[in-house]
């Protein structure tokens, strides 16, 4: 995994990876890739061409959003409010120097902002599963 950045602010720690391909062809690698495994493909929003739709400017950036009822759930059983962070996001967008960038928020920031317990597990396959969505959407 090449991981340009990790931050960690207060309980938010997220994880953008640089993709070797351009944000449309990351956006529909990790779209397949959804599909294949049987995920829930959510919601597809282009931010960039809704920006040139209200007379505006973006760099290209879109954001996948997605899950899987049968782990998500396991979540807000524990935390109702845990629906406020799921599904799941990944956005790819275009960085100031034409780099397209893929970045999620790690389950941790959930099991803390939500005080998730014993979730452990879930959260760690969670974990697994973004940063090799992730990965597969940047071509790594």
């Amino acid at each position: 995994m090449y991981i340009v950045n990790s931050q960690n602010h207060g309980v938010f720690h997220m994880q953008t990876i640089q993709s070797k391909l351009s944000v449309a062809e990351s956006a529909q690698k990790l779209i397949e890739k959804i599909n294949e495994l049987g995920l829930v493909l959510v919601a597809h929003v282009n931010h960039s061409k809704a920006a040139t739709n209200a007379g505006l400017s973006l760099r290209a950036s879109e954001l996948v959003i997605f899950g899987n009822p049968k782990v998500g759930t396991l979540l807000m059983q524990n935390n109702p409010t845990a629906g406020l962070d799921l599904p799941l996001k990944i956005l790819i967008w275009e960085d100031g120097t034409s780099q397209t960038q893929i970045s999620y928020d790690e389950m941790e920031a959930i099991k803390t902002k939500r005080n998730i317990s014993d979730s452990d597990e879930v959260l760690q396959k969670m974990n697994g599963a973004l940063s090799m969505l992730a990965n597969h959407a940047a071509g790594n």
